[in-house]
């Protein structure tokens, strides 16, 4: 009797860490506020305006959502890749018809974000250019992000790993423009 009650009380132990580690990557704060809005956008919501308005401090606090969760951001799959990173694998890499299949809900989710996202950083466009660089500039940067996104997200949709694979390579290039300059 005393081995059943301690194996039932190692299982459900063993039930508690496992639920509580799946809840520790679920995205808080801003992350959650983005990923709320990305599920809308995805459901063809407008967010636009609500994104904007969200509080967020810098570009760059925003930008840490694109880290993985150990570093403050939204990942995704199961073992909380970085939203960037998965870009940067997919652009440089391409995907099999399997693993588009696979990944088709996170690369969607990172689609939706990218779109929020850019609504939350049009705010902080430079007043005055710098290295080259201004408003309008930062404008087309966060334009070829959407773009980018909806091409993305149409291709993930109609299931075609090479349009997958050029989506994210224009959505990398609008983040290098951007990041390059800033350099």
């Amino acid at each position: 009797m005393t081995r059943s009650c301690c194996g039932l009380l190692f299982g459900m132990a063993l039930v508690v860490v496992v639920l509580t580690g799946v809840r520790a990557q679920d995205p808080k704060g801003l992350g959650k506020d983005v990923v709320d809005l990305a599920r809308q956008a995805e459901a063809g919501k407008e967010v636009a305006p609500r994104a904007a308005a969200l509080e967020v401090a810098t570009a760059r606090v925003a930008m840490r959502l694109y880290n993985p969760p150990k570093a403050g951001g939204i990942g995704i799959g199961p073992k909380g890749t970085g939203l960037e990173r998965k870009l940067v694998d997919v652009g440089e890499d391409g995907l099999s018809e399997e693993s588009l299949k696979k990944e088709s809900a996170d690369l969607l989710r990172i689609a939706h974000v990218n779109l929020v996202m850019a609504e939350i950083l049009r705010r902080f466009a430079p007043e005055k250019p710098a290295f080259g660089r201004g408003k309008k500039e930062w404008e087309q940067d966060l334009a070829a992000l959407k773009e980018g996104s909806k091409d993305l997200a149409k291709a993930v949709k109609d299931g075609k790993p090479k349009d997958v694979q050029v989506a994210a390579m224009r959505i990398n290039k609008a983040c290098s423009s951007c990041h390059d300059g800033a350099r």
